[in-house]
């Protein structure tokens, strides 16, 4: 598991945002920045944008970044709080997030469902030109994701070890 340090700067009322909102950003991850309206529900979403920035680098091949030092990262956030739309003398933060290993290597797993089940699988696959295997790790994925919005509870990878028979 890496950790990544996170800056999080509270916005100015100016900005289009109550001054409550708070922005978060990673230093080893362009583009990795979100904002939410309360400090503990952007510690939540900044742990969400982590994992998807790494996600997103594991599927494409890439390693991950060498996480920047402590003193690097505040630097960047006293650079930051010096930008567009920060509250000014407001108090920044710099977090610590881990990321835990993202294994996208293949897995055997036996599903037991009726035959009508697998045909109609197999048949919607076929129509979308997917295999089965693609096509039931789609609709996990989608069901997953759509209990995250439902219930809030996002998504959290593993940390121990898989049980030997899923």
């Amino acid at each position: 598991m890496k950790a990544y340090f996170a800056s999080l700067l509270p916005l100015a009322e100016d900005s289009g945002q109550p001054g409550d909102w708070y922005l978060i950003c990673f230093k080893d991850f362009a583009g990795a920045v979100t904002q939410a309206r309360s400090l503990a529900e952007c510690l939540a979403m900044g742990q969400d944008i982590l994992e998807i920035h790494g996600l997103s680098l594991a599927e494409q091949g890439r390693p991950l970044p060498e996480p920047s030092s402590y003193e690097e990262v505040l630097a960047f956030t006293e650079q930051a709080m010096k930008g567009e739309g920060i509250a000014a003398g407001a108090q920044c933060y710099v977090q610590l997030f881990g990321l835990p290993e993202i294994d996208l290597s293949p897995v055997d797993v036996q599903v037991r469902m009726t035959r009508w089940d697998l045909r109609c699988i197999e048949a919607r696959a076929k129509e979308l030109g997917l295999g089965r295997d693609e096509f039931l790790v789609r609709a996990a994925r989608a069901y997953r994701d759509a209990a995250d919005e439902d219930y809030g509870t996002p998504c959290r990878q593993e940390t121990a070890a898989p049980e030997e028979s899923l």
